[in-house]
């Protein structure tokens, strides 16, 4: 609809200025009635370029805020899917505190080692890296120029944090996780000890003084836990900022 009426004052536009032209050739007319004329023919052609400058203005208007509302709705999905990740790599670390504890226990050769273990395995005490990734619409829109249009600057630098620094800090956490992680595999099997059955004799191992300083090192760089209370919470309040806007 909007497009048709700036089409429609483009035409006319045209008209006039073919009218201009046909007055200022028409040598019927005096000079001044030409003048006068023409004068007419120049205003109303400026008052509509005024309108289609107007109505493609307000075209682009619709159309921006449109694109936004899409942009926030696809962002929401994904920032709801983060806070599903980021609560199961809270969960996995937790773990592996637990696993840890156990250890130390039987590093430290006390009687309560049974009830800290809980249900693991002698396999699950080998503890994996966790490195997920984080595919995110918010690289794409950031290449699109989307930013720009966004009316909501208070809430575009908030989005734009939580990527630029939020997510970066916790994957910063994570490698220093991974690096404590290689040394204590690396100390494993310099110092292993195996069953009967092939698996590592942990209650043996865990007395090696080299083994139990690296779980110990890798207990206390595991303080990320309380990072990814604060990334959830952060990730659950900017959801809601953004489920807040009028647009949305």
């Amino acid at each position: 609809m909007i497009l048709h009426k700036i089409i429609m004052a483009e035409q006319d536009v045209i008209n006039r200025i073919k009218n201009i032209l046909k007055h200022s050739r028409n040598n019927k007319n005096s000079f001044w009635k030409k003048v006068r004329e023409i004068i007419l023919e120049i205003l109303i052609i400026v008052f509509a370029v005024s309108i289609s400058i107007w109505f493609q203005n307000l075209n682009i208007k619709k159309v921006n805020k449109r694109t936004e509302k899409e942009f926030f709705k696809d962002l929401i999905v994904d920032l709801k899917k983060d806070v599903v990740e980021w609560k199961k790599e809270k969960d996995f670390y937790i773990n592996q505190i637990a696993i840890l504890d156990y250890q130390i226990c039987l590093g430290e050769q006390k009687n309560n080692c049974n009830a800290v273990k809980k249900e693991f395995d002698s396999y699950s005490l080998i503890i994996p890296k966790y490195t997920p990734v984080h595919n995110s619409y918010f690289d794409a829109a950031k290449s699109s120029g989307i930013f720009s249009i966004i009316s909501n600057k208070e809430l575009l630098i908030e989005i734009v944090n939580y990527y630029q620094e939020a997510i970066p800090f916790i994957k910063s956490q994570k490698a220093v996780f991974n690096e404590e992680n290689n040394r204590l595999l690396i100390a494993f099997k310099e110092n292993a000890t195996f069953l009967p059955d092939g698996t590592y004799d942990f209650k043996i191992m865990m007395k090696k003084p080299a083994i139990l300083f690296q779980v110990k090192m890798m207990k206390n760089s595991i303080y990320i836990v309380e990072h990814y209370n604060d990334i959830i919470a952060k990730t659950e309040k900017l959801i809601a900022k953004i489920e807040n806007e009028k647009h949305i």
